[in-house]
């Protein structure tokens, strides 16, 4: 049977990953060097280093766009299609890194995302890109301002916007946020006074 997470466990994977890889201001970028035991790469890329993919058991996301693989060497493994646009590629890059943080690369090897695990992935994508403590610690409410500072597409920062005005709760997960907020405390500094 398969585990469901809730709102608050996948917001505590995004925070938690804040964390752990010490990032600490807006935009984030996921560099293709940024991640322990993570390696991102454009397809074609990869093609060109290597004669033909070493990295068995792949599962793909959006057809051929993106995949995410297990691997020796890296642990993990993901690809994207170098023709996206810098912020969707951060986007997609980040739902799949949800895959990663949960278990889910780890124990479903080789099948396809089901839709409900995706909508996880938007969701873990939305709170790891665009934090909503460091959001509202720094006054940024509106789509455009969150579309500027975070830069997410449109669409996502959208969604976005209207969480935080509908339904954010201020230190839902005290000591994550707590620690989330003491990270950006130079970039949220540098946003109120910009």
């Amino acid at each position: 049977m398969k585990k469901v997470l809730s709102y608050m466990n996948v917001k505590s994977l995004a925070y938690d990953a804040l964390v752990e890889y010490a990032i600490s201001s807006l935009p984030i970028r996921i560099r293709e060097d940024g991640l322990r035991n993570v390696y991102i790469s454009s397809w074609e890329k990869y093609l060109l280093e290597h004669a033909k993919p070493k990295h068995g058991n792949i599962f793909r996301q959006d057809g051929t766009v993106m995949c995410l693989g297990v691997n020796p060497e890296a642990r993990y493994v993901i690809f994207y299609h170098e023709s996206l646009p810098e912020e969707r590629k951060q986007w997609v890059v980040a739902k799949l890194l949800y895959y990663i943080r949960c278990g889910f690369a780890e124990e479903h090897v080789g099948e396809y995302i089901i839709p409900d695990e995706q909508a996880k992935a938007a969701e873990f994508a939305s709170f790891f890109l665009c934090p909503d403590a460091i959001l509202e610690e720094c006054g940024i409410r509106s789509a455009e301002d969150i579309m500027h500072h975070c830069q997410v597409p449109f669409p996502d920062a959208m969604r976005k916007a209207r969480y935080l005005k509908n339904g954010y709760k201020r230190f839902e997960l005290p000591s994550l946020e707590k620690m989330v907020v003491e990270q950006f405390s130079h970039d949220i500094q540098r946003v109120k006074c910009g």
